[in-house]
């Protein structure tokens, strides 16, 4: 088991709370649960969540305490989150219900209990992520610690396919947006495609063609718009949608997630 964690709160008697779950946790069930961050500055949390790859071995947990000052700075910060990581379990902690309904398709948040969050309930929680990351690491996880191998200004690189945003085309060269910048490469979409193919066999899907130039890895989609057709990353590049797959390209995304959440 190897779950970390990442506390958002101001609430001193919750942060003893979770310290004491975590060790019982260990005791009862072994393993590598372990609490990565405590905060209650939302700009922590996101610089934490940028040094740290977001497709790992470790299901990260994020224990989110809805109202922190006073504020319901929690849904925002839940929001972030989403935007950036694909994989993150959100669980709300809150004094009321009110958040329930951000268990929905914007935030995905895994779960919510009121404050403070028991032994019991707390190692069922831990249980219950471990075996939905499991199936996770089973289906996605090879495929995201594989790579392509392109050449750029005459030098081999091996891209980690988990690191690609998009693919956009401009001949004679094709653009390879990543999270660390941009490479420009002398291949045409259709190269690009096989080499997909050859990485990922029956998980292709995690990439999906826009445009008869365009190609994007639905783990950075944020938003597809289908009334100004176009998609929005998360690192915010803007790309143009065909008209004629926009409907399909919102169908492949809502399910990308969905089978996410399965």
């Amino acid at each position: 088991m190897y779950v970390k964690i990442t506390i958002f709160t101001d609430d001193p008697v919750l942060i003893k709370q979770i310290d004491s779950n975590v060790k019982e946790t260990i005791t009862e069930q072994g393993g590598g649960v372990h609490v990565s961050l405590i905060t209650s500055e939302s700009r922590r949390v996101v610089s934490h969540l940028f040094k740290h790859n977001i497709v790992t071995d470790e299901a990260s947990l994020y224990l989110i305490d809805v109202t922190v000052k006073k504020q319901y700075d929690g849904i925002d910060l839940a929001r972030t989150i989403r935007k950036f990581d694909p994989l993150a379990y959100i669980v709300f902690l809150s004094d009321n219900d009110i958040c329930k309904k951000y268990i929905d398709y914007e935030i995905r948040c895994f779960d919510f209990f009121f404050k403070p969050i028991g032994k019991t309930e707390f190692i069922k929680l831990i249980s219950k992520i471990d075996g939905d990351y499991a199936l996770i690491a089973n289906t996605f996880m090879g495929a995201y610690s594989r790579r392509i191998s392109v050449v750029s200004n005459y030098k081999n690189l091996n891209i980690p396919i988990k690191d690609i945003i998009a693919f956009e085309h401009n001949k004679p060269k094709t653009k390879i947006y990543m999270k660390g910048g941009i490479v420009d490469i002398y291949s045409s979409l259709a190269e690009i495609e096989n080499k997909l193919e050859n990485s990922f066999g029956e998980l292709y899907h995690g990439f999906i063609k826009i445009h008869k130039a365009i190609i994007v890895n639905l783990q950075f989609v944020r938003k597809v718009d289908i009334k100004n057709c176009c998609v929005e990353m998360s690192n915010g590049e803007i790309f143009v949608m065909a008209r004629s797959r926009r409907y399909e390209v919102k169908e492949e995304f809502e399910k990308y997630y969905e089978d996410l959440n399965d």
